[in-house]
């Protein structure tokens, strides 16, 4: 008789999580690249700023989920989107096509890496942070002016939340430690039902 080795639990949950989050990944790559679309057509102020908030909450998200699989590349990409997503929904920053150029190409970088390739990060990375600084793309500072914060206002690194017509004010680092909780919450899930299958 031969003895059929079986996989390891461990491998077989490991999978299972990479399965999960390339299905999650995907979803928020799609998002993002069908708001990049509709925001490049210069939409009226209003949608504009709904769709910014709808791409940064799917970079977010991504850079979190990527995070929780240890998938660093993916979520140095991400955490760069979110960043430029930022700046657009801060200083008005004009996601014109020459921007949105650089974004479409980190979300096929992005798919390269979750199909296995190997990608030139250092070049991508670079065009990232150079977003915005060329003339004329960086709000005026009368504009800058008219969206700033008060005095009284807590530091930049918190992101104001909306529930119903209330808002209160959350820590960045705090969301992100709630998204890097939610990964591990994906992964005792899946290993919980690995379990219930072995007993």
């Amino acid at each position: 008789d031969r003895e059929i080795a079986m996989p390891a639990p461990e491998d077989s949950l490991l999978r299972e999580l990479m399965q999960t989050f390339k299905t999650e990944a995907t979803d928020h790559l799609q998002t993002l690249n069908q708001t990049l679309l509709r925001l490049e057509r210069q939409p009226e102020e209003a949608e504009h700023q709904e769709l910014l908030k709808t791409a940064f909450r799917a970079a977010h998200s991504l850079k979190g989920a990527a995070r929780a699989v240890s998938m660093e590349d993916v979520e140095s990409l991400a955490h760069d989107m979110e960043s430029v997503l930022q700046q657009a929904r801060n200083t008005h920053l004009l996601l014109n096509a020459g921007v949105c150029d650089v974004l479409y190409d980190t979300l096929d970088a992005i798919e390269q890496l979750l199909a296995g390739q190997s990608i030139d990060l250092d070049n991508l990375r670079a065009r990232l942070a150079g977003v915005g600084a060329e003339s004329g793309n960086a709000a005026s500072p009368e504009s800058s002016q008219a969206i700033e914060e008060p005095a009284e206002s807590p530091s930049p690194d918190r992101t104001a939340v909306t529930v119903g017509e209330e808002t209160i004010r959350v820590a960045v680092d705090k969301l992100d430690d709630l998204m890097a909780q939610a990964g591990e919450l994906i992964v005792s899930k899946i290993s919980a039902e690995q379990r219930l299958i072995e007993m």
